[in-house]
């Protein structure tokens, strides 16, 4: 590329063409400069198109458009206009704009200030390491209304605001001395993207044609004085630094350390030396390079080149390795060239030497295992273990560059060993030929005589040497008409032909060195966009080495060379072309052209190019096709297996939320349970209704939000039910303390808590909150969704944790029958915690990834939900258990109800203490004072001895009572005589009772004696000496007795 400055580019053809800057860190903005010249060829109305845009990833920094209107913005919000501001169709015209951070700004037409203000954001700064574009933004490129049409030239960018007076100087200079300290208008030229053309003059001025040399950098050494320009060097950015300055940058990679390189001055020039990066690489390359330089000769070549070997073995992650290893071999090689140098022997020297049988180095033995240990080096170093150095190199490709360069002076080495080998005689002519194949190159040289030549290719398969190698990946047919052009005199000259195919370097050569990350479908054009010209082949190289230079003759040979590739990625791929590498003065200065004299042919997964010249080739796609369809993009649908899922879970909530409200359920553990229904219900319904409907934006909204929402009360319902049944067992223990507490606390738990919690949330993100494709969270954001129901999933595990351990050491101070219910009730909540937790998540999955699989998951756990739901919280239930009891025995069946009186508050857990009285009648069995009080009884039917039973039906098969004073038989009356019969039933009664009663205290002598194991002895008092309801048989009297048997 010519070095004229004078230039300008031409953005007429293609909207979404651009010019990007390459290989430059931008640095972190407070304050900048933009200084163009502009020339629009038609008045834009609307949506103006872009002069200069600044980005980080997908997120804009700032970005100034011009048009009718004018347009600068800084971030996304809020950006500054400015109507009939002074553009010229068809005119250049000098554009400048200045922004601070306080968000002020101003715009400059040739020189001559034209608006401003400070209404723009404030910001601390812009991001650094973003990428720098001209004529559209980098991540809207699909939008062609905001790309620019027209020209541009001198574009420049500085980090600090200039005065009117400098900006007045730059519109008026022809000289184009004035360059931007951040960006400058050469490094925009090497980064054009479609259809824009760079051309000659500008045009801006007429007879302004001047250099780069005698602008830019003499203006800037003569106002700063001399310094050294930013570049690359040993994969580190070395920054414009004074000359007699020492610049000093951290190490590459991830390793540490500090490299430093020494700013001199040339003829009033600053001119960088050698960089010292010594404490960037590993110890044994640092001392084996070391070593190299200072001692190498051909007595230890090969020594060095087996330590290297060893040394290139292991796996590297720092770049400043791979390039010292780099160094090393081109050290190596360089001294095996001055070994192979030092004998120039004659033909007759040649054949003395051989008849005296003196060996000279190298020999043959020693050239073959030279060329083995390099090739073996080499396919250390660019192996796939490495990538990560590789992909650490900067600026990207220049190390691989420079490794081609090694190999290309090492293949001629080789190539110029076997010929000196055949004519000293080592080898006859059928021995000339050396083929080494290894995992990631492959290498092939032939020794041939012009005159005699007939072709030759690679991998010749049938050949010994080359039986192992693969053919499809890559292979080249040089014509036998190679060496026609050849001078006579050269024919009998005996030559080499050459072969090399690397496998995998063409990783380390990129086209584009920019990446663009796409995240979702709709900006896949994004990515199309940067996928241009992609290599997607081996690299194979050709050439032919002679002892004398012969280039010449190849540069365009007659027939063509047939390199025959194989695609690396052959989905979507398009528009394929032949390229070969182009390297101009220096590994950083390269790229990938398309001759001219190429012709292609492609079919499937091959591609066949034919060059007219020797050099390395490759093959670049598309790697996207224009014409390809895709079809509808992915989305997120209900399948039947989820609405399956969701309807049977809601009819078995409905189902549960029917039975407490049928049975008039007044417990807090219903109250709970009927909230924590309602909240699962709602949830699923939005869900099943609203996560697909995108019809309207707002409604689509409401929709997220709402299943945000009621997601999160699910699982604080799930926590309160945790709380509630820590509370019952409590109280069950005890129970001389219960409280009576409101519902309000799991109200504020359940339903005001996830508000506010929500709303916070929402409000925190509410530009990015919501997902493009589904009505849902944004996946960006996704842990706002999980988070909140992850803390209370957390929470109500560890309080059921906490609430087990209750309930066993809990165990012995309850009946069979409340512990039956709490082992019950604790069940339940273990189970919806852990379903509830599965099946939502197999939701979130079959969201993101539009997947069946989790849908079908989901539906499974969701049934499995709803049915434990019913069984456990419906079905096995205290309270109604309770209540179903009761109405059963009403109506008459064999069912003994439970003798637990309900309550509002608790009664599930609630032990019945009967009230202690002083009257020892009051402490009297309730059964004997009343036949109706049955229904609060303690002692149930079917607890009392056979012999009450059998008393019990006895009495009331003749109409009798259990009360005394009102029975048939005139019991105490004038003239009445007792019944025999009757006496002996009431004696029968008593010592019934008696024995009841003495059963009872072995029992609960037995309980207190387990019990103050656990407990302190008051506790144990209060749980076991409950008021008898019979007398105790030592403290009643024989009147007493007679009484009792008397009235019954």
């Amino acid at each position: 590329m010519t070095e004229s400055v004078d230039s300008r580019l031409d953005f007429k053809q293609d909207l979404s063409s651009y010019a990007i800057i390459l290989g430059k860190n931008m640095p972190l903005f407070e304050a900048f400069t933009v200084a163009a010249w502009v020339k629009v060829e038609q008045n834009v109305t609307k949506n103006e198109p872009t002069l200069i845009a600044y980005s980080v990833g997908m997120e804009n920094q700032f970005h100034i458009n011009i048009g009718n209107e004018f347009i600068i913005g800084i971030g996304k919000n809020n950006p500054q206009k400015t109507r009939n501001w002074g553009l010229e169709v068809g005119k250049w015209i000098h554009v400048a704009v200045t922004w601070d951070r306080d968000g002020s700004w101003n715009l400059y037409k040739n020189g001559v200030h034209k608006a401003g203000n400070n209404k723009l954001p404030i910001a601390d700064h812009l991001k650094a390491g973003g990428e720098l574009t001209i004529g559209h933004m980098i991540h809207r490129l699909t939008n062609h209304s905001i790309g620019f049409r027209g020209q541009l030239s001198h574009v420049h960018l500085w980090d600090q605001i200039l005065n009117v007076t400098y900006l007045q100087n730059i519109a008026s200079d022809c000289t184009f001395t004035y360059c931007g300290s951040v960006a400058e208008w050469v490094d925009f030229r090497s980064g054009t993207r479609g259809t824009s053309k760079l051309r000659w003059p500008s045009g801006v001025f007429d007879e302004c044609v001047v250099n780069k040399a005698e602008t830019c950098d003499s203006h800037c050494s003569q106002t700063n004085g001399p310094q050294c320009n930013q570049e690359y060097a040993r994969n580190i950015l070395w920054p414009r630094t004074p000359t007699g300055h020492n610049s000093t940058r951290p190490c590459p990679g991830i390793s540490s350390g500090f490299a430093m390189r020494m700013c001199m001055e040339e003829e009033g020039l600053g001119v960088w030396k050698e960089a010292n990066f010594s404490t960037c690489v590993s110890s044994d390359l640092r001392e084996l390079k070391r070593e190299i330089e200072g001692n190498i000769s051909d007595l230890n070549i090969l020594m060095y080149l087996e330590r290297l070997y060893n040394s290139t073995s292991s796996k590297k992650t720092n770049p400043s390795d791979l390039s010292t290893g780099i160094t090393c071999i081109r050290l190596i090689v360089d001294a095996q060239a001055r070994a192979l140098s030092d004998y120039q022997w004659t033909d007759t020297m040649l054949k003395f030497n051989k008849n005296r049988r003196i060996p000279a180095y190298p020999r043959i033995e020693e050239t073959n295992k030279f060329v083995r240990w390099v090739t073996d080096t080499v396919d250390n170093i660019i192996d796939q273990r490495n990538e990560v150095a590789w992909n650490a190199t900067r600026p990207r490709g220049a190390q691989a560059v420079e490794l081609l360069d090694v190999m290309e002076n090492f293949v001629n080495l080789f190539a110029r060993s076997l010929l000196r080998h055949t004519k000293r005689g080592d080898i006859n002519e059928l021995e000339g030929q050396k083929a080494f194949d290894r995992q990631n190159i492959a290498i092939y040289v032939e020794t041939v005589r012009p005159i005699d030549f007939t072709g030759s290719f690679f991998p010749d398969v049938a050949k010994l040497s080359m039986s192992s190698m693969n053919s499809d990946e890559g292979r080249g047919v040089i014509p036998d008409t190679l060496f026609d052009d050849l001078d006579s005199d050269l024919q009998e000259t005996r030559m080499a032909v050459f072969y090399v195919r690397y496998e995998k370097i063409a990783r380390y050569l990129p086209n584009h060195p920019e990446q663009v990350i796409v995240k979702y479908y709709r900006d896949k054009e994004k990515e199309h966009k940067h996928k241009e010209d992609n290599v997607n082949s081996v690299v194979i190289t050709t050439g032919v080495f002679a002892e004398t230079d012969v280039h010449d003759a190849f540069a365009n040979i007659s027939d063509p060379v047939e390199v025959n590739f194989k695609f690396s990625d052959t989905f979507n791929i398009s528009n394929p072309e032949c390229v070969a590498i182009d390297i101009q003065g220096g590994p950083n200065d390269w790229h990938w052209r398309t001759s001219e004299s190429t012709n292609m042919s492609s079919e499937g997964e091959f591609a066949s190019c034919f060059y007219y010249q020797l050099g390395t080739f490759a093959v670049t796609t598309d790697m996207y096709n224009i014409n390809w369809d895709p079809g509808e993009p992915p989305r997120f649908v209900m399948t039947a297996a989820g609405y399956i899922g969701i309807l049977v879970l809601i009819t078995m909530l409905i189902i549960s939320l029917s039975v407490f409200f049928y049975l008039r359920c007044t417990t807090d553990t219903v109250a709970v349970h009927r909230n924590l229904a309602v909240s699962l219900i709602v949830l699923h319904l939005l869900f099943m209704i609203g996560i697909t409907r995108q019809e309207n934006a707002t409604v689509c909204k409401i929709f997220a939000i709402s299943i945000h929402f009621f997601f999160t009360t699910s699982f604080c319902w799930i926590c309160n039910e945790a709380f509630n049944l820590y509370i019952e067992v409590a109280n069950s223990i005890h129970s001389d303390q219960q409280q009576q507490r409101p519902m309000l606390r799991y109200y504020v738990i359940g339903w005001f808590v996830p508000a506010v919690l929500v709303f916070a949330l929402v409000q925190s993100k509410w530009e990015t909150y919501f997902s493009p494709d589904v009505c849902f969270i944004n996946f960006d954001h996704i842990w706002l969704f999980a988070g909140p129901a992850g803390g209370f999933w957390a929470i109500t595990v560890f309080v059921l944790v906490y609430t087990g351990k209750d309930i066993m050491e809990s165990s012995y101070s309850k009946d069979k029958e409340a512990n039956k219910v709490i082992s019950n009730h604790c069940k339940g909540c273990w189970i919806q915690v852990v379903l509830m937790a599965i099946a939502w998540a197999f939701v979130i999955i079959s969201v993101d990834l539009y997947s069946l699989v989790p849908q079908i998951l989901f539906a499974m756990f969701s049934i499995l939900q709803g049915a434990f739901f019913f069984v456990f919280f419906c079905g096995l239930d205290g309270e109604i258990t309770e209540i179903l009891s009761e109405r059963r025995s009403s109506m008459g069946f064999n069912v003994s109800p439970h003798g637990l009186q309900r309550s509002t508050k608790y009664s599930v857990y609630r032990r019945y203490l009967p009230p202690r009285t002083s009257s020892r009648r009051s402490q009297a069995p309730s059964h004997i004072h009343s036949p109706s009080s049955h229904g609060s009884n303690p002692y149930l039917t079917s607890d009392l001895p056979r012999e009450m039973l059998e008393l019990q039906s006895h009495t009331r098969e003749r109409g009798g009572s259990w009360q005394g004073g009102s029975s048939d038989t005139n019991v105490g009356g004038a003239g009445g005589d007792r019944s025999p019969s009757l006496a002996r039933w009431g004696s029968t009664a008593v010592q019934a009772l008696r024995r009841q009663q003495h059963l009872a205290r072995k029992d609960s002598d037995a309980k207190r004696e387990v019990l103050s194991r656990f407990f302190r002895d008051d506790e144990v008092r209060g749980a076991l000496d409950p008021p008898s309801p019979i007398p105790e048989a030592e403290h009643a009297n024989a009147d007493e007795e007679d009484r009792l048997v008397t009235s019954v």
